[in-house]
């Protein structure tokens, strides 16, 4: 009785099964509650519903968790790191000065490896910027896609915004069966180098030479309202 309480050995409910460490038990609960999220929605993370999913019992899920916002919290904490490994092996395998088509093209076809484990609905629920967690997070990823993209940090984010529900969207498609992984890969690289060219030649237009009063051969003045002319 004392086992099952516990719920370290086995499932946390029989008493069978192997023995779990902390780590590899903390990491099932995550992904069982990723999974409960990507299948019913970020309301049903509910740690009842939780120890279910993951088939321990709750004092199991609260040796490791203390309430569903630490869960979801967990979530978005594990979301991150296999992120971080994906942009790791993506400038291991590539190097700093690779294409950036191929960056983005490596990097979409990583994170949908992760997509598939932990599921669209929740990798777009914990980087939508609904939180500040996500914002957080977002702001840190635009660091490292204004490098490579080679547009400043706070398009970069605006871009992360932007890409994040269409990435979701095409690997749906893709695990539904309605799209190859080629094609689900493609669809939003093509879009995010599209967006990054555009916003690229804004930023390089916002620092152009330029200033009232310096009037061009067409006879336009930068920064005087057309009216005035």
């Amino acid at each position: 009785m004392a086992d099952r309480e516990l719920g370290e050995i086995g499932d946390g409910r029989s008493g069978r099964g192997p023995r779990l460490s902390p780590q590899k038990r903390r990491l099932q609960i995550i992904e069982a509650a990723a999974k409960l999220l990507s299948e019913q929605g970020l309301d049903a993370v509910r740690i009842p519903a939780v120890a279910e999913a993951a088939g321990v019992s709750r004092p199991v899920v609260y040796r490791h968790f203390f309430s569903r916002e630490e869960v979801i919290a967990g979530i978005a904490e594990e979301l991150g790191r296999r992120n971080q490994e994906v942009f790791e092996r993506v400038v291991a395998s590539l190097g700093a000065d690779a294409d950036p088509a191929e960056v983005w093209r490596r990097a979409v076809d990583l994170h949908f490896d992760v997509i598939r484990e932990l599921g669209p609905r929740t990798v777009c629920a914990m980087l939508i910027p609904t939180s500040e967690m996500a914002r957080r997070r977002i702001e840190q990823w635009a660091q490292w896609v204004s490098k490579i993209a080679g547009i400043p940090a706070p398009f970069a984010t605006s871009l992360l915004h932007l890409s994040v529900p269409m990435l979701c969207s095409y690997a749906e498609l893709w695990l539904a069966g309605v799209l190859t992984r080629e094609q689900a890969v493609d669809l939003p690289v093509q879009s995010v180098l599209w967006h990054a060219e555009r916003l690229r030649n804004t930023a390089d237009s916002q620092e152009q030479p330029g200033s009232v009063g310096e009037t061009r051969e067409d006879g336009f003045e930068p920064g005087r309202p057309a009216s005035s002319r």
